[in-house]
């Protein structure tokens, strides 16, 4: 049989895992550390509504308390460090902090986790979680799941939208700083039209200059045909031109029309 002790044990490991098969860890993290300690209008459904911040020995006490649609959730960290380190020129780490992040409603703790920090100098502090000291299942558990997702994906719209601002911005400042002039554009449709147009219009100039020259080369024939010989037989060489004539420009149209650009 177990004993009270082994099965609180077991208990507790076994919320501990509720809690992160749930992701309430990761988004109550994620919500605190990147977005609620530096901005307030993450979200039009999440309201800061209260900012302290206070000493408690040697601790440092933030309080953010918010309001998401009708319920009021605080969110508490206290941050201490873990050892005095003196700041060396040839190190950046100026040192390691702990830490506890919690969120209270009601008047009660709903979610406690432990944290450690890395404090350097270029970069700030980072933090990463720790283990669960205490958590109590309930509705707050969607409502901060769900907020939490939702501030994510409009972040990451309102930063895709100023990043493509930023290249608009910086394409255009490389443009005049270089004489970058803008690629032309493809002709329309209307254009390309036109120039058909045109393109057909100076082939059938071609066709009648070149339909003009052969009648009067013809005309030229037949005057002399008609002073050289009999009316009859001109009357038979006067057809047979004609013929000719004839079968002439409807070769001459053929090879035209299928030359012509389209």
């Amino acid at each position: 049989m177990k004993s009270e002790e082994q099965r609180v044990l077991e208990e507790v490991a076994r919320v501990k895992r509720r809690a992160h098969e749930l992701g309430i860890v990761t988004n109550v993290f994620e919500l605190y550390f990147k977005y609620l300690r530096f901005r307030e209008d993450i979200h039009p459904g999440l309201r800061v509504t209260a900012k302290n911040e206070y000493k408690d020995g040697n601790k440092e006490v933030k309080r953010i308390e918010t309001q998401i649609d009708e319920d009021t959730f605080a969110f508490v960290f206290q941050e201490w460090w873990l050892e005095e380190e003196s700041f060396h020129r040839s190190s950046s780490k100026l040192g390691s902090m702990l830490g506890r992040l919690s969120v209270e409603a009601h008047g009660g703790t709903l979610l406690e986790i432990s944290c450690h920090g890395e404090v350097e100098l270029y970069t700030g502090d980072t933090w990463t979680p720790g283990e669960i000291e205490s958590f109590l299942e309930g509705n707050w558990v969607n409502e901060i799941n769900e907020i939490t997702r939702e501030t994510v994906e409009l972040h990451n719209q309102q930063q895709s939208v100023a990043e493509q601002e930023q290249k608009k911005t910086w394409i255009a400042d490389q443009k005049a700083k270089f004489g970058v002039q803008d690629k032309l554009r493809p002709k329309s449709f209307g254009t390309v039209l036109s120039a058909t147009a045109y393109s057909a219009g100076q082939s059938v100039g071609l066709v009648r200059t070149a339909l003009t020259k052969i009648s009067k080369t013809l005309a030229a024939l037949v005057m002399e045909l008609f002073s050289g010989l009999g009316t009859f037989i001109g009357l038979i060489v006067i057809v047979a031109l004609a013929v000719g004539f004839l079968a002439g420009c409807i070769w001459l149209i053929k090879y035209l029309w299928f030359t012509l650009p389209v």
